[in-house]
């Protein structure tokens, strides 16, 4: 059982587009949420997994809401690359880090192989050829267009884009009378690591800006629920982000259990 095994499915928006048939209210350009329902719906198939099903309800004055799975150039690109060139931090694939140049690359070891740890393979170009030397592994040279490059397969420091995702999902589990964040990227320790349940939702309108309200249906589904979580107590905390990258209230849902 692994807690990669998941999936995020956005099952449905409703949304009330207010326009120039009459005033619209005056929200604030930065999304406001409240959370409305969590339902747990067990399968327990492989092919069918169980699915954890949330429900928020939104406002946002200017409805610039939503992102395309298409979308992964700055500032909605998934992750920085970065490799270690003389003791200092070398960017290798970079939008928006900000780092010192004289930082340095964490431990390789739990927690921080789990977090910031990748093996992958990554296209360099050969104008980025000077960030890496002969101790990283090139496994192939190819050229596109008038451009050649480097294929890297190695172990690389990364750093996730916070921007990449417009809704994300917090787990809680209770201990004693307190509630500790539920990591799923680092439950079982490398390299077996596992994945946020941060998603997208798709834009929910083109053009004009208009003020916009209405629900968001968000499930999660994964075959890891029942046996991490099965016996626990949880809450869970949302929040949204717009096209601008405002990050709306954080809202969190009562306390539950999933059967």
């Amino acid at each position: 059982m692994k807690a990669t095994i998941k999936t995020v499915l956005l099952l449905g928006v409703l949304g009330i587009l207010l326009g120039s048939c009459f005033d619209p209210p005056e929200y604030s350009n930065t999304p406001q949420i409240e959370f409305q329902s969590v339902r747990f719906k067990e399968i327990g198939t492989n092919s069918d997994m169980d699915s954890l099903i949330i429900t928020i309800s939104f406002k946002d004055g200017d409805g610039d809401l939503g992102l395309s799975s298409t979308e992964t150039t700055s500032p909605y690109h998934e992750q920085d690359f970065f490799l270690d060139k003389n003791g200092k931090l070398i960017t290798v694939r970079t939008t928006s880090a900000d780092l010192d140049p004289g930082d340095v690359i964490p431990p390789f070891e739990d927690p921080y192989s789990c977090l910031n740890y990748l093996y992958d393979s990554l296209f360099v170009s050969d104008q980025q050829k000077t960030a890496f030397d002969n101790t990283y592994n090139v496994i192939d040279t190819f050229r596109s267009g008038n451009m050649i490059y480097y294929t890297l397969l190695d172990t690389f420091y990364i750093e996730k884009n916070p921007n990449h995702y417009n809704i994300t999902v917090e787990f809680l589990t209770k201990e004693g009378n307190t509630f500790k964040t539920f990591d799923w990227r680092t439950v079982y320790g490398y390299p077996t690591c596992g994945e946020t349940f941060d998603g997208r939702f798709p834009i929910l309108k083109e053009g004009n800006s208009h003020a916009l309200e209405g629900t968001l249906t968000y499930g999660m589904r994964s075959n890891g629920f029942l046996p991490l979580l099965g016996s626990k107590t949880l809450k869970l905390r949302v929040t949204i982000k717009d096209r601008a990258l405002n990050s709306s209230n954080t809202v969190e849902s009562p306390e539950f259990t999933l059967r």
